[in-house]
C-alpha cells in the first residue's frame, strides 16, 4: 500500500472498487441510470443484509473467502461512497438571497 492512497478523493476510492468489482465479477454499476436515491440506498440496504445473512451462515471468520460476500460489501461500500461523498457534490443549490 502506497501511503499516498491513504489520502484519496471518494471519485478515485469509487473508480477502484468499480474497477474490481468489473474485473473480478464481471459487474458494471452505473450510478447515472438508477431512477433515484432512495432506490440506490435501498439497494445498499438489501446487500448490507446479504452481507449479514452470509455472516450468519459462515463459521467463525471464513466469510472473507466467500466471493458472494466480497461482492456484497464492495457493492455496498461503492454505493455508500455515491450517496454520502459524490452524489451531494453534484446536487445543484441555490443561493437564498436576501430581500
Amino acid at each position: 500500500m502506497v501511503i499516498d492512497e491513504l489520502n484519496t478523493s471518494p471519485n478515485y476510492r469509487l473508480a477502484r472498487i468499480l474497477n474490481l468489482l468489473e474485473s473480478l465479477f464481471g459487474l458494471t454499476i452505473d450510478f447515472e441510470a438508477a431512477n433515484s436515491l432512495a432506490e440506490l440506498r435501498s439497494l445498499h440496504e438489501a446487500y448490507g443484509l446479504e452481507r449479514s445473512r452470509i455472516i450468519q451462515e459462515s463459521s467463525f471468520n471464513s466469510c472473507n473467502s466467500n466471493p458472494h460476500y466480497t461482492k456484497a460489501v464492495l457493492i455496498q461500500e461503492a454505493i455508500h461512497i455515491f450517496l454520502s461523498e459524490v452524489a451531494p457534490k453534484r446536487i445543484k443549490r441555490t443561493k437564498k438571497t436576501s430581500s
